[in-house]
């Protein structure tokens, strides 16, 4: 959107042979000339460097200095059980890495923790996430996550979706949890009287007030009406995230305001 009128972004994602179903459900700046979109998609697009169409799996990067669609270069999502679908994107710029959510658990066929993924830039690999990944109280059964959102001066990936606990830690968590990406660390945002359940793909937002969630409200939730099932809440953290959950005695204090609609 020029201001003005639409115009397409390079040469286009949708091949017409192929765009049956195509799904197009996040998207992440990641600079000024550069995006990457993700979502449930087989494609081809053409590269003017190769001069050829080369395929596209669920994850596509955008250059806008050379106008090119192009593929993550190594490395492709891969579901045992399900459709591949990426459901939120979270950009990194201090590292030049992307955090990839969605329903996917291999990369190539071979086995990964469930719902997260990073791929670097400078690499060019697409790899299993170090912070793990997402899964229901039965840990065979993957969870799915439906938000990111990355803080770059705290240095915090938010991750919502469906899940109840964290497989790196093994932590139980209901939907709703922080990652210190430089010291590996996770903390569990589920409060049980405000639980907020998603209800689709993208429904988090980190502003300068805090952190907006938006969804279901859980059977447990005090938000809970039978007519207003859905709620938008505010979580805001009292402490600095990262010097309070250095301490293992010690975790940060948070609370919501919340928006019954």
């Amino acid at each position: 959107w020029s201001g003005y009128d639409f115009t397409r972004v390079g040469e286009g994602l949708c091949n017409s042979a192929l765009s049956l179903g195509m799904k197009i459900t996040t998207a992440s700046m990641a600079g000024s000339k550069s995006l990457y979109v993700g979502g449930s998609f087989y494609t081809r697009a053409w590269n003017g460097e190769a001069s050829d169409f080369v395929k596209v799996f669920n994850v596509a990067h955008f250059n806008a200095t050379s106008n090119i669609w192009a593929p993550l270069k190594f490395g492709q999502l891969t579901c045992s059980w399900c459709k591949v679908t990426v459901l939120a994107l979270a950009w990194d710029e201090k590292t030049r890495t992307l955090h990839i959510g969605g329903k996917f658990n291999s990369i190539d066929g071979k086995n990964i923790r469930a719902g997260l993924a990073m791929y670097s830039e400078e690499t060019g690999h697409l790899v299993a996430h170090p912070g793990g990944g997402l899964s229901f109280d039965d840990i065979a059964m993957d969870g799915v996550a439906t938000a990111l959102q990355f803080d770059p001066v705290s240095r915090v990936l938010y991750v919502m979706g469906s899940f109840d606990k964290l497989t790196q830690t093994g932590q139980l968590c209901h939907g709703l949890a922080a990652y210190e990406t430089d010291s590996n660390i996770w903390t569990c945002l589920a409060d049980e009287l405000h639980s907020v359940e998603p209800s689709s793909g993208g429904n988090m937002l980190l502003t300068a007030h805090g952190l907006i969630v938006a969804g279901k409200s859980s059977n447990n939730s005090t938000w809970k009406s039978p007519d207003k099932p859905y709620t938008i809440a505010v979580l805001s953290s009292k402490k600095n995230l990262t010097s309070a959950a250095a301490s293992a005695n010690a975790d940060p204090s948070y609370s919501f305001d919340d928006d019954d609609g």
